[in-house]
């Protein structure tokens, strides 16, 4: 997993500030010290409201996984991550959950929690034998998108998932023009297919169709190329901000 899970270069965007843009541009996704945010802001399908998401994850919630492979490297993983989204939400595993998974949803203490179920890596690792790092990376920075929106006022909430499939893409391309060549965004594509909206159309409680959950993911990650430039940190406002627009698109 350190090749495909590590970039070759984790220093490269060390100390570099998200470039300047204009709030304007941004303003139907990031914070509006003129608006309250909402109350309890709900992802359709990873997320959950306080209580229902506190209701998932009852059971012994652990920092490590117990597959080595994952453990060893998840925490510079999680690093890059958080420098790419700019947030920082909590991070756990459970075993087992109700519903196995990936899931983001607020705490009591107004933080942002990613459960990430062990049944779920074991899962890919079946059907990805090899390769499943990569749709594990592809998975956590769907999550991560849901971190970013729960910070942020998205008003629109059946747009979540398309918007964090978007995202999704967005991460995986630029770790692979960071050099990282051997990040499988097919084996992605695939995990983002197999999850797809069976009944064929969007949900405002669901994702949205296979083909599109993996459209929108390879939009996000053609994006990654209008905003890389090698020495700087890409701009998570330009990414959010062309993945929303992307997802009003699309959402019907």
């Amino acid at each position: 997993m350190t090749n495909a899970m590590i970039s070759r270069r984790p220093m490269l965007y060390a100390g570099v500030c998200i470039a300047c843009t204009s709030p304007s541009v941004f303003a139907q996704i990031f914070p509006n010290p003129s608006r309250p945010a909402p109350k309890r802001p709900v992802a359709p399908a990873c997320g959950f409201d306080r209580q229902d998401f506190l209701k998932l994850v009852p059971g012994p919630r652990n920092h490590r996984s117990g597959i080595r492979e994952l453990d060893d490297n998840l925490r510079r993983e999680l690093d890059l991550l958080e420098k790419l989204f700019s947030v920082e939400p909590e991070f756990t595993f459970v075993d087992g959950t109700a519903r196995s998974g990936a899931f983001t949803g607020p705490t009591p203490d107004n933080k942002t929690l990613i459960v990430f179920d062990v049944q779920l890596v074991r899962n890919e690792m079946a059907v990805h034998p090899g390769t499943w790092q990569s749709s594990i990376i592809g998975i956590l920075a769907h999550e991560f998108a849901h971190a970013l929106q729960y910070q942020a006022i998205v008003e629109e909430s059946r747009l979540w998932e398309t918007h964090a499939d978007f995202l999704s893409g967005w991460y995986m391309g630029t770790k692979v023009l960071m050099g990282l060549s051997r990040l499988n965004i097919d084996v992605f594509a695939d995990a983002l297919f197999q999850r797809g909206s069976l009944t064929g159309f969007f949900d405002e409680r669901g994702y949205g169709p296979p083909e599109a959950r993996v459209a929108s993911m390879r939009a996000g990650a053609n994006t990654a190329k209008k905003d890389f430039e090698p020495g700087k940190l890409p701009s998570i406002r330009f990414a959010a901000s062309e993945g929303y627009d992307y997802a009003r698109s699309i959402v019907k």
